[in-house]
C-alpha cells in the first residue's frame, strides 16, 4: 500500500485500516501470499478514486 500510494509507512497504515477497514497484519499476509494481486487490484481502485471529484466525495461521504 505504501508503493502504491507514494505515502509514508505510518500513513499507509492508516489507509489501510481506514480505507479497508483491515488491520495492517492481514494486509501483510495477503501481500506476500499474493502481492501480484493485490497490487493490481489496489492499482485499479486508485485509478476509480482519481476519477471521482472531491467535491462529489464529499457530498457523497
Amino acid at each position: 500500500m505504501k508503493e502504491v500510494c507514494k505515502v509514508s509507512l505510518r500513513y499507509a497504515e492508516g489507509l489501510s485500516t481506514a480505507y479497508f477497514g483491515v488491520p495492517k497484519s492481514t494486509l501483510h499476509y495477503w501481500e506476500m501470499r499474493h502481492g501480484d494481486i493485490v497490487e493490481e487490484v489496489l492499482r485499479m481502485l486508485f485509478k476509480l478514486l482519481s476519477l471521482i471529484e472531491y467535491d462529489y466525495s464529499i457530498i457523497d461521504s
